[in-house]
């Protein structure tokens, strides 16, 4: 069993390159390096961000191999391991300790909407038969269940759980789950929007999809909070929210994908059932870079 490791900072859910109908290795393991060398704190390969749900079993292999080799133990890994039935999620974390991660992204299993009594249960389980510590992932927009926060407290009880993305969108959600959870547990802003109000209230990074694009700035902010340079951090924060409102101008990863290939990492393209950005939603796109001084 991995010995658990304090999580804070910012981790980049990476996206997948694509070349055609295949998993483009080279490009990710260039967009690795960099990441790394911007000082990312960890990566998150096969989640929300790299289209998990469009792999097959043999392609998120690759992608965690991948990760893993180029990242060299530089940074943490954790790779996404979440699936809508339980006994499929205990198997993905067998074979995603066997490929190398240091920690595991469980997400709320989607489409069956269990009750709060079923999350505990679907948790417990997934922590019980898990060689790697958990990040536990609660994105209700896309499982159709939220994991309310004493639900998530209940769950945290778990020494096997380490840290919450919390993406419900509510401040609200993340102050309670802030009070209930134990202090070993970290809380990261799963929307980007919301890393520093998330810092505010006790929160220690992200796992964030805007980091594929703005890693060093998004780091930057972490570093003022913890420096107690709130002028720093706000100015930072407000200079960033044009360019994350653009990379979320539609169904993420779509423009963050976009938003490499305009910065030279491969092409932008998806798997159905995603497209790609229309004409004048990339030209929206590449204005906000732009200005944001990311690309000339």
């Amino acid at each position: 069993m991995k010995q658990a490791t304090p999580f804070h900072g910012i981790h980049v859910a990476i996206a997948t390159p694509f070349k055609g109908n295949r998993v483009d290795i080279p490009t990710l393991k260039r967009l690795t390096r960099w990441l790394i060398e911007q000082g990312v704190d960890g990566i998150v390969p096969c989640g929300t961000t790299g289209e998990a749900p469009t792999l097959s079993t043999r392609e998120q292999q690759q992608v965690v191999e991948t990760v893993v080799e180029v990242a060299d133990g530089r940074c943490l890994i954790t790779a996404g391991c979440g699936n809508n039935n339980t006994q499929s999620t205990v198997e993905k974390l067998r074979e995603t300790a066997a490929w190398g991660a240091d920690a595991a992204l469980v997400v709320a299993p989607f489409y069956n909407r269990p009750p709060q009594a079923g999350l505990i249960a679907h948790f417990r389980a997934a922590a019980e038969a898990s060689a790697l510590p958990i990040v536990i992932y609660n994105i209700p927009g896309r499982t159709a269940v939220a994991i309310e926060p004493e639900t998530m407290a209940t769950i945290c009880e778990h020494p096997q759980v380490i840290a919450i993305k919390e993406s419900s969108g509510s401040l609200i959600t993340a102050s309670r789950m802030k009070v209930l959870i134990p202090n070993r547990v970290s809380l990261l802003a799963g929307d980007d929007i919301l890393l520093l109000p998330l810092l505010a209230i006790g929160g220690k990074g992200a796992i964030s999809a805007a980091a594929n694009i703005i890693p060093l700035q998004m780091k930057k902010i972490c570093i003022a909070v913890a420096e107690h340079d709130d002028t720093t951090a706000q100015r930072i924060h407000a200079e960033l929210v044009p360019v994350i409102d653009a990379l979320f101008m539609t169904t993420n990863p779509i423009p963050v994908k976009a938003a490499l290939s305009l910065m030279g990492f491969g092409s932008a393209d998806v798997r159905l059932p995603l497209v790609p950005l229309t004409d004048s939603q990339l030209g929206l796109l590449r204005k906000q870079l732009v200005a944001g001084g990311i690309i000339a």
